[in-house]
């Protein structure tokens, strides 16, 4: 059984960027104080948990405010490593999209670095496209909905 919950709170944001800190092994190296970073996500994001089988599998954190270029901007997502190849991103990101669209979004950009070719074909298979260079390391990818 897969459902998800909203994160509102500073706390949950900040408990679950912990629980899932071995899906984003580089967010240390961009966020300097994860409750700073928390409490960001928890004012200006849209925070989800997927759970599944009552344990948290997936997280996700997007911005859905642009009201002039309608474009959402997925800051992380990523699933637990005991969960990958079960359709769980799919799941995770279908869900976010869903959100994201109920919020008036026409599109969604997100960034992914150069190296990670696995997200990179994942992503490609969930109908993004690379954009441009985001940095020396990384691409912007776009999806329209």
């Amino acid at each position: 059984m897969v459902h998800y919950k909203e994160l509102v709170t500073e706390d949950a944001v900040y408990n679950a960027l912990a629980d899932f800190q071995e899906c984003f092994p580089h967010l240390g190296e961009k966020v300097r104080d994860l409750r700073a970073y928390a409490q960001k996500l928890c004012m200006s994001a849209n925070t989800y948990v997927l759970i599944k089988d009552e344990k948290q599998a997936g997280i996700t954190s997007f911005y859905a405010n642009d009201q002039v270029l309608h474009c959402a901007y997925i800051s992380l997502i990523g699933i637990k490593q005991q969960f990958q190849k079960c359709q769980m991103g799919r799941a995770l990101l279908n869900y976010s999209e869903l959100k994201m669209k109920q919020q008036g979004m026409k599109k969604v950009r997100l960034e992914v670095d150069c190296d990670n070719i696995n997200a990179q074909g994942f992503y490609r298979h969930m109908g993004f496209n690379i954009k441009e260079k985001a940095s020396d390391n990384s691409w912007f990818m776009e999806k329209e909905f």
